[in-house]
């Protein structure tokens, strides 16, 4: 089936919007408490090309924009220098802390989608309307996803020491299990689908909104 090139251009665009800011999440975070590496390498900044990455940024999402196919999308992840972060005593919680702002950034973006949708109406052009209901949904995925409990993902950077065993035995094998996981539509379903739903509902139901 062909995909009208605007909503390709769409999709494609607030996937890097998305994904740009998540990093960007990352580097102001560490920046405030304390490492000045992100600043250095160019990634405090809000610009796509500091923190594209040519097959995940650009490639993946456009196999899923140009065929349907689940895929994951990733920019250039943003280096942290641990030992740096000094604004509190624990070096662990800072950077639990800086990898919690990317998903948190991508919340964020889904709730502003929403309260422009809903102070906007259905006075706002279609166009808009739509690109509204893809950067929420986009967002609300990129969310989930990243708060698996995987290594590699920002999830796993928020579990507790007593785990830290078992992450150094899964690491090697962190993005196999994530290429399971979207390859296999039962387990993409319970492990993102459901949640992702979820969060969907308790978002849009207060305001009477629904994406059915």
């Amino acid at each position: 089936m062909a995909i009208d090139p605007a909503t390709l251009l769409l999709r494609f665009g607030v996937m890097i919007a998305s994904l740009s800011v998540h990093e960007f999440a990352h580097a102001a975070t560490a920046h405030w408490l304390g490492d000045r590496l992100p600043q250095k390498q160019g990634r405090l900044t809000l610009n796509p090309a500091a923190h594209i990455d040519p097959i995940g940024t650009l490639l993946m999402p456009a196999i899923q924009a140009l065929t349907g196919i689940p895929t994951i999308g990733w920019a250039r992840p943003v280096m942290v220098n641990v030992h740096a972060l000094r604004r509190f005593k624990s070096q662990r919680l800072s950077h639990a802390l800086v990898a919690a702002a990317g998903p948190l950034s991508n919340l964020t973006l889904a709730l502003i989608s929403v309260a422009v949708l809903v102070v906007g109406g259905l006075s706002m052009p279609r166009a808009v309307i739509d690109a509204l209901v893809l950067m929420f949904t986009a967002n609300v995925g990129l969310f989930v996803f990243n708060l698996l409990p995987i290594p590699g993902l920002d999830g796993s950077r928020l579990l507790p020491a007593s785990l830290d065993s078992w992450q150094r035995k899964v690491q090697p094998y962190g993005w196999a299990i994530l290429l399971v996981i979207v390859a296999v539509p039962a387990l993409r379903e319970v492990i993102v689908g459901v949640p992702v739903r979820f969060i969907t509902r308790a978002i849009l139901s207060p305001f009477g909104l629904s994406l059915q």
